[in-house]
């Protein structure tokens, strides 16, 4: 759906939405399957960190879309935004909060509040 680059599947997508929006449903994703977009959209296509923030932002705003833990990627967007980090390490940060840290091997990701880097 979001790439268009399968007509059957993106056809398949845009219908299941589509029918979804008109009955009054959800279509439901999920933090790990919000997770693997970013990394299919980073990986296999090459798209920016600031796109990729725009996509997830405008999949919270899509009716009939309900991200899981919505008021958590919302706060994760906002910071990715604006710390410049990436998505997926700044919502684990948030998912991590209530312990005392987040170990990475990830340097950049190590500079987050509550991540430490673990040096090899």
């Amino acid at each position: 759906f979001l790439t268009q680059d399968d007509a059957v599947q993106s056809a398949a997508a845009s219908k299941l939405l589509g029918d979804a929006e008109v009955k009054k449903r959800r279509v439901r994703i999920n933090l790990l399957v919000l997770l693997e977009t970013v990394w299919v959209l980073r990986s296999a296509y090459g798209h920016s960190p600031g796109l990729i923030i725009a996509v997830c932002e405008r999949l919270l705003d899509t009716p009939p879309i309900e991200v899981e833990s919505a008021p958590l990627v919302r706060r994760a967007v906002r910071q990715a935004r604006e710390s410049k980090h990436d998505l997926p390490d700044v919502l684990i940060g948030l998912l991590n909060a209530n312990c005392e840290t987040t170990w990475t091997f990830d340097a950049k990701a190590g500079k987050l509040p509550g991540f430490t880097l673990l040096k090899g």
